[in-house]
């Protein structure tokens, strides 16, 4: 097997508006987001034909079937295994948190390392922007109401902590995404149009004003 003939892919493909369809545009914010998350991500021996890299999961011409031909690596097997019934965000979200689980182990920090970083150039994007951020830059304070705006949990709100974690129900969790994602019974979704400030913006509304500030 070359080494240097592997090949990309990505599971959820780029060009997903054909043939994986979502609702509304909160739902399409949050599939654009996810198509470069390291779960979507698996190697190749070899190219996939477009039609079938961008096409449907399922069905013995879809992409599914196409990976399943493509077993020399055991990561696609295993993904191939968990995704009988589909791929969406929640299994991209599910296989992230597996191959990083994988790489921590495998590549350890040494006992007392300390990371540094130097002459360090702030970039954001819609993709790296976090509810930190969105604190440090002063366009949300510690301590704002954060209420839901789906109207099947319209009573959930919590309350924004440092470092951009969140408080809801009585616990605290690393963001308001991870605070979403219970609220919705463990389904993922976009927290950027889930949570609102109360009487005020989305949280997407905050993250486009600041990336219109960099």
């Amino acid at each position: 097997m070359h080494r240097d003939k592997h090949q990309v892919e990505h599971a959820l493909p780029r060009s997903w508006r054909t043939h994986w369809p979502v609702t509304d545009a909160a739902a399409e914010a949050e599939r654009d987001d996810s198509v470069h998350r390291i779960g979507n991500l698996t190697l190749l021996t070899g190219s996939l034909n477009a039609s079938v890299s961008n096409g449907a999961w399922l069905g013995e011409s879809g992409k599914r079937a196409a990976l399943e031909r493509h077993d020399a690596f055991l990561m696609n097997r295993q993904l191939v295994k968990d995704s009988a019934d589909g791929w969406d965000e929640v299994a991209i979200v599910k296989r992230t948190d597996e191959l990083i689980d994988a790489l921590l182990d495998t590549w350890r920090v040494p006992d007392g390392h300390e990371g540094k970083t130097v002459d360090r150039v702030v970039r954001f994007s819609k993709a790296t922007t976090s509810y930190a951020n969105l604190i440090d830059s002063g366009l949300i304070d510690v301590g704002t109401a954060l209420v839901c705006t789906d109207g099947r949990w319209s009573d959930a709100r919590g309350t924004l902590l440092a470092g951009g974690r969140m408080s809801y129900g009585g616990k605290t969790y690393s963001s308001p995404a991870a605070a979403a994602r219970v609220v919705r019974g463990g389904q993922s979704g976009n927290a950027w149009y889930f949570w609102r400030v109360e009487s005020g913006p989305l949280l997407n509304d905050l993250r486009e004003q600041l990336l219109k500030q960099m």
